[in-house]
């Protein structure tokens, strides 16, 4: 099941390190969700439900569209699609 949901990752100063955020699934409810690994430009990133260890939400999209903000600034990546199943 492919339930798609949008959000915007964020990662910390040095785009290193994994930041936990809300996502709505369409499929029902709100999840709060927390990328498995740090976060990289033009990395395909797995995302895990919190709550649900073994659902794990599979980013599509452009994930190496960065904006970089460096030293004590936040950087943003583009919206990501989300997918959740297998």
């Amino acid at each position: 099941d492919r339930t798609g949901i949008s959000h915007t990752v964020t990662t910390d100063a040095n785009q290193n390190d994994y930041t936990v955020h809300n996502a709505t699934v369409i499929a029902g409810g709100s999840k709060e969700i927390c990328c498995s690994r740090p976060l990289k430009t033009q990395d395909s990133m797995d995302y895990q439900l919190t709550n649900s260890p073994t659902t794990v939400i599979y980013a599509i999209g452009p994930s190496d569209n960065i904006d970089a903000n460096h030293g004590f600034y936040r950087g943003n990546f583009a919206p990501v699609n989300f997918f959740t199943g297998s």
